[in-house]
C-alpha cells in the first residue's frame, strides 16, 4: 500500500493456486505513466508482477494479474512517479519495529542521478519539517548497484514514525521533491492481562460476567503498545473493540451464555515487533440471577423457635439473606448448597428464636454484589399464646329426683388467642362429658354446658307377646339418655342374656318357647354420670301357645299412627264395631220372622180346644246370651229371645213348622295393627 501515492488493494477472496486481480487507484492518475507493481518473498523484498497492467482512465485505476502459486510473503507494493525529474521514494522495510533498523529506498531520475543543473539529493523528514543529517552508526546513506540509494535508520524509537521525502533540487522558489512515505514504528506490545469489574467468593480469581449480558461490560484485556488483541472464550472469539475512554483497553463484544460458564478466557496479543504472542487466561464466572425469595411463616406458638425460614434458589453465587422483624435485622443459620447439575446454589435462612407473642411483621432480603438487593413482602405473623390461668366453678346437682340435669361448668382464662383444648377428668381418667371429643375454647371466659338425661326403656312390643310353640322374635330395647346407658337383657329375673354398653339400642332375640310356658323378659337401661347413677326397666311377658294359625301383632304406639281418626280411635275398633251392630239388626230381624207363625198357630188351637195353662208365678226374666263369633260353615244359628220357660215346659207343644236354617256367613276381617288395644290383645310368634 503506497499512503502517499494512492490506494493499492485486491479482489476478494483470494484462493491460493488462482489468480488474483490487483486494482491501484493512485491519487492523480496519468494515462501516460504506468505504475510497477512488485510483490516481496522471505529473501527478495521487492519483485516485479511478470503480468501487464492495464488502466481504465474513466475509473482512474490499474490493474494487473497476479499468480498466487508464486512465492510470496503477502505484501504487495506500488511504484508510481509522476514527480518532474526527481524519482521514486519507498519504505524497503515492510513493518518498521522499535529499536529496529528501518530503510528507506529512492530511485533517482537521471537528472538527479548526474546532478546537472540545479538537480540534487536531500532526505527530508517531512513530519519535523527538517533535512535528515547523515550520521555514522545513527543515519547513513548506501547507493547500490542498481542505482538505488537506501536511507537507513539504525535504532527506530516511537520519534522515527512519520513522513519522509526526498528534495531533487537546489532552487528556493521552485524546489522538487518526491511523493511522501509515511514510516509507522511498531512498539512491540506490553504483556496483556484480563480483567472484570466483579469478585465472586466461590472463585475470587475468576472473571465474573452476567447471563445473557454483553462480554463488553464485564471482561476487559489490557495491553500497552497500540496492537489490538484477539480475545476468545473457549475456542469462540469475537470482534474486539478498543475503549473509548480509556488507553490499552480491550473489549470483547459478545452476549454472555449459560454454555460459557467456567469456560477459559483467553487474551493474546502479537504484533511485527514480537518473535512470538503473549497470551494470557483466566476462567469465567458466568453469574445467573436467582428465583423469586421464598418467605415462609407458619403459625407461631409463643416460647416454640419460631421455625420461620427463607429461600433463595438458582442464583449463582449464593446470595446472602436476612430477616427483617419489626424493622430489626437478622442474619443466623444460613445454609448454602450447590446442584451440581443446575450449576446453581440455594441459599436457606431459618429464624429459630423462640416467638414472643409482641411480634408483629416480617420480611426477607437477599443481597448480591452482582444483582443488588430484593425483598419480600411483609408478611403479618400470627403467635399464638395459651392462657396463663384457668379456672373452674363447679356444678350444683339438685338433690331431689328429676327426670334431667343440666349441669352448668363455666371455665375462665386470663388473654390468650389460641385455640385451648377442654378436657373433663375424673380420678385421674379422661371423662368426655360433652360429646366424645374435647371441646374446643375460643373466647377468654367459655361456659361448657353438660346435659344429663335421666334413662327411660322402651319396647317395641306390648306387654305380652304370643308365641307359638318352637317359635322365637326379636324385641329392641330404646334407652334414651345422655350420656349413653348400658342396656342389660335378663329373662325370669337372673338370667342374663345380652348387654349393650353404652348404647342407644339393643336388640334381643327370645328363647324358642313351649306351649303355655310363660317367660318374662326384662330390659334394664343402667346409667351414671359422676357420683350420679340410676337406671330404668321395662319389661314383657312372652306366652307359649299351641295354634298353628297365622300370628299377628297388634304394633306398639309408635308403629301404624297414621291408622287411626281425628279421634285417636282406631279404625279397626270402628270397623269391628260397625259389623257388630249391622249382625245385631239383621239377627233381630230374624227372631221377628220366626216368631210370628209360631203366634198364629197358637191361636188356632185355642179356638178349637180347650187348653190348659200353667199357673205363672213367676217373674217372667230377660235372658240374654251375647253369640260368638263362629268359623264359616257352623250349622248351629243363636237368636236372642225373650221366653217364659216354665209355662213353655208344662204347655203341650203341638206340631209346628220348622223354617229352614237360615245361615248367617261372616267375612274373614284381616285385623291390622292399631295403635291402641289391650294388651292381652297381643299376640305375636
Amino acid at each position: 500500500l503506497c499512503e502517499t501515492c494512492g490506494n493499492l488493494n485486491y479482489s476478494q477472496p483470494a484462493f491460493k493456486g488462482r489468480n488474483v486481480t490487483i486494482i491501484y487507484k493512485p491519487f492523480k492518475f496519468s494515462d501516460t505513466h504506468t505504475p510497477t507493481i512488485f510483490y516481496s518473498n522471505v529473501v527478495t523484498p521487492w519483485i516485479a508482477v511478470p503480468s501487464t497492467v492495464m488502466y481504465n482512465s474513466t475509473l482512474g485505476v490499474f490493474t494487473t494479474v497476479f499468480d498466487t502459486n508464486l512465492q510470496n510473503s503477502g505484501y504487495l507494493y506500488a511504484k508510481y512517479d509522476l514527480s518532474e525529474g526527481c524519482g521514486y521514494i519507498y519504505l524497503r522495510t515492510p513493518n518498521p519495529a522499535l529499536g529496529k533498523r528501518v530503510e528507506i529506498g529512492y530511485y533517482p531520475s537521471p537528472a538527479v542521478i548526474g546532478l546537472t543543473g540545479e538537480y540534487s539529493r536531500e532526505w527530508y523528514n517531512e513530519s519535523s519539517s527538517s533535512s535528515m543529517t547523515l550520521t555514522e552508526g545513527l543515519l547513513t546513506e548506501e547507493e547500490l548497484p542498481n542505482k538505488e540509494f537506501v536511507l537507513t535508520i539504525y535504532s527506530a524509537t516511537r520519534w522515527t514514525t512519520g513522513s519522509y521525502s526526498v528534495k531533487c533540487t537546489e532552487s528556493t522558489t521552485n524546489r522538487l521533491s518526491t511523493e511522501r512515505v509515511y514510516v509507522k514504528v511498531t512498539v512491540p506490545p506490553g504483556q496483556p492481562f484480563l480483567q472484570s469489574p466483579n469478585i465472586v467468593q466461590e472463585c475470587p480469581e475468576c472473571l465474573v460476567g452476567i447471563l445473557y449480558e454483553n462480554f463488553y461490560h464485564h471482561v476487559f484485556c489490557n495491553t500497552s503498545g497500540g496492537t489490538t488483541p484477539s480475545i476468545n472464550v473457549g475456542d469462540e472469539g469475537g470482534k474486539v473493540y478498543s475503549d473509548t475512554q480509556f488507553e490499552n483497553i480491550y473489549k470483547l463484544s459478545r452476549t454472555i451464555g449459560e454454555k460459557d460458564h467456567m469456560k477459559t478466557v483467553t487474551c493474546s496479543v502479537s504484533n511485527a515487533a514480537l518473535e512470538k504472542p503473549l497470551t494470557t487466561s483466566a476462567n469465567l464466572f458466568v453469574a445467573l440471577k436467582p428465583e423469586v425469595l421464598v418467605l415462609n411463616v407458619p403459625i407461631l406458638r409463643e416460647g416454640s423457635p419460631a421455625n420461620i425460614t427463607c429461600i433463595s434458589r438458582g442464583g449463582r453465587p449464593a446470595t446472602n439473606l436476612s430477616i427483617w422483624l419489626d424493622g430489626a435485622n437478622y442474619s443466623e443459620d444460613i445454609v448454602k448448597t450447590y446442584d451440581n447439575s443446575t450449576r446453581t446454589y440455594t441459599t436457606i435462612l431459618t429464624f429459630n428464636t423462640p416467638a414472643r407473642k409482641e411480634w408483629k411483621s416480617v420480611s426477607c432480603e437477599s443481597s448480591s454484589s452482582l444483582f443488588g438487593k430484593t425483598a419480600t413482602q411483609q408478611k403479618t405473623i400470627n403467635c399464638e399464646y395459651p392462657p396463663t390461668m384457668l379456672t373452674m366453678d363447679a356444678p350444683t346437682i339438685t338433690s331431689y329426683s328429676q327426670d334431667s340435669y343440666t349441669l352448668k361448668f363455666s371455665c375462665f382464662t386470663d388473654t390468650y388467642n389460641d385455640h385451648c383444648l377442654l378436657s373433663w377428668t375424673k380420678d385421674g381418667q379422661l371423662h368426655y362429658a360433652n360429646t366424645y371429643e374435647t371441646e374446643k375454647i375460643q373466647d377468654s371466659a367459655l361456659m361448657e354446658f353438660a346435659i344429663v338425661n335421666k334413662p327411660s326403656a322402651h319396647l317395641s312390643v306390648k306387654d305380652e307377646v304370643l308365641l307359638n310353640a318352637d317359635d322365637s322374635t326379636s324385641v329392641t330395647c330404646t334407652a334414651t339418655s345422655f350420656p349413653l346407658s348400658d342396656i342389660v337383657w335378663t329373662v325370669n329375673g337372673d338370667t342374663q342374656l345380652l348387654v349393650c354398653n353404652k348404647s342407644e339400642k339393643c336388640v334381643m332375640k327370645t328363647i324358642p318357647i313351649e306351649t303355655k310356658e310363660h317367660r318374662n323378659y326384662t330390659c334394664t337401661a343402667y346409667f351414671e354420670f359422676g357420683n350420679y347413677n340410676t337406671s330404668a326397666i321395662s319389661s314383657f311377658l312372652a306366652i307359649g301357645r299351641a295354634s298353628k294359625q297365622k300370628p299377628y301383632e297388634i304394633p306398639n304406639e309408635s308403629e301404624n299412627a297414621s291408622l287411626t281418626n281425628s279421634n285417636g280411635i282406631p279404625i279397626v275398633w270402628i270397623v269391628i264395631g260397625l259389623g257388630v251392630i249391622f249382625a245385631a239388626v239383621i239377627l233381630s230381624t230374624v227372631i221377628v220372622l220366626v216368631r210370628k207363625p209360631d203366634m198364629q198357630e197358637n191361636e188356632t188351637v185355642e179356638m178349637n180346644e180347650d187348653v190348659t195353662y200353667a199357673q205363672v208365678n213367676k217373674i217372667r226374666t230377660k235372658r240374654t246370651e251375647a253369640v260368638g263369633l263362629q268359623t264359616k260353615g257352623s250349622d248351629t244359628n243363636l237368636v236372642y229371645a225373650d221366653i217364659d220357660i216354665e209355662h213353655l215346659e208344662t204347655a203341650s207343644k203341638p206340631p209346628s213348622r220348622q223354617r229352614p236354617p237360615s245361615p248367617t256367613e261372616y267375612a274373614d276381617v284381616d285385623f291390622i295393627r292399631t295403635e291402641r288395644g289391650s294388651n292381652s290383645d297381643n299376640i305375636i310368634t
